[in-house]
């Protein structure tokens, strides 16, 4: 637990400049146009991912899937009729109503929750085998 808690207070601080800098305003064409800074990418392994995501290891997880909240169980069901998705959203009521054992993610503040603008970003893993898969954060 402490070295998640770390691992997110050094996150946060490196993230500091973008959750606390200003917005910068561009004129194009008379219009006053407002850009903020992201990070729109990360590409990291299996354990980066993990620690980046506050989420359980797949191989102990009740919802091993990276994009969604499917139960262990039902990942070959294809008749889901309600599959809920793996954002920050879901995952800060989760741990507010204290299921973030149920949803398989830590109960830390995630650093990238503070980022303003953000309506989620992929974190790409890359395993050793080429495989691709994405997180939202």
């Amino acid at each position: 637990m402490a070295q998640r808690e770390v691992f997110q207070t050094c996150l946060s601080t490196l993230l500091e400049p973008i959750v606390e800098g200003p917005e910068l305003h561009f004129v194009v064409r008379e219009d006053i146009i407002t850009f903020i800074p992201r990070i729109s990418i990360i590409i990291a392994d299996m354990v980066e991912t993990d620690k980046f995501t506050n989420v359980y290891q797949p191989s102990c997880s009740r919802r091993p899937c990276a994009k969604c909240l499917v139960s262990r169980d039902d990942l070959n069901n294809t008749n889901l009729t309600e599959i809920i998705s793996r954002t920050p959203d879901a995952m800060k009521q989760a741990i507010n109503s204290g299921e973030d054992k149920d949803y398989s993610i830590h109960p830390e503040k995630n650093a990238f929750w503070e980022i303003r603008y953000c309506h989620g970003f992929e974190l790409i893993l890359v395993s050793e085998i080429g495989l691709l898969t994405a997180y939202y954060l």
